[in-house]
């Protein structure tokens, strides 16, 4: 008799206490949930303003990769780090081993040369960096109290030889050509040494007084 009186005790204490347990994580996870839509918000509330004061359209802030791209071309840097960084958590992070912790490195990284520009753009030391990377819903607002001065940049190590070659090579391109084009000019623009007339390329003979060229 004691004994079932004891289970009852036991068994209802054990249900009282599920109970609250659940009740407890069911409240963590609304209100975890709560802030994070609360910092999705205001990080597109920031990026809409930011977008505007670099004369973009603020609603490119609502659509994203697009919103990423919009302002690292806005502060400077290679803005393909918009899909890079999204590529790599939603492809290495899930390669067991070295592949979640090359996507947090990358990611990271982005995180911190993006920062360093925006707050160079926005007539910031780099040290000011730090805060926007870690308080960038708070910190953001008063960045925009600042002018936007241009693009700034940062020195990008991934990404600014792969730049630079590829410019080296345009540039190479564009002086071939000018090149060739100044060489047909001349070829075009010779001229008789007798009576001075223009002469066509492929002429043998002067057309003003027939002389062999």
């Amino acid at each position: 008799m004691y004994t079932d009186q004891f289970d009852n005790i036991v068994g209802g204490g054990a249900g009282e206490f599920a109970g609250v347990a659940l009740a407890g994580i069911l409240i963590f996870v609304a209100v975890v949930g709560l802030i994070v839509l609360v910092i999705a918000i205001l990080t597109i509330i920031i990026n809409w303003k930011l977008l505007t004061k670099m004369g973009n359209e603020g609603w490119k802030a609502l659509i994203p990769v697009y919103n990423t791209w919009s302002l690292c071309e806005g502060v400077g840097i290679f803005p393909h780090w918009s899909w890079i960084t999204v590529v790599a958590s939603g492809v290495l992070s899930g390669v067991p081993g070295l592949g979640a912790l090359l996507a947090s490195a990358i990611t990271i990284y982005f995180g911190v040369i993006y920062n360093i520009a925006l707050a160079r753009s926005f007539g910031k030391e780099d040290s000011y960096a730090v805060l926007l990377f870690f308080f960038f819903p708070i910190v953001g607002f008063f960045l925009l109290k600042n002018d936007y001065l241009g693009a700034k940049g940062c020195h990008d190590i991934v990404m600014d030889d792969w730049f630079k070659f590829h410019k080296n090579n345009s540039d190479e391109a564009q002086v071939v050509s000018e090149n060739k084009t100044e060489g047909n000019a001349k070829k075009e623009s010779k001229y008789c040494s007798s009576c001075g007339k223009e002469q066509k390329e492929d002429s043998k003979f002067c057309p003003g007084c027939g002389k062999e060229i």
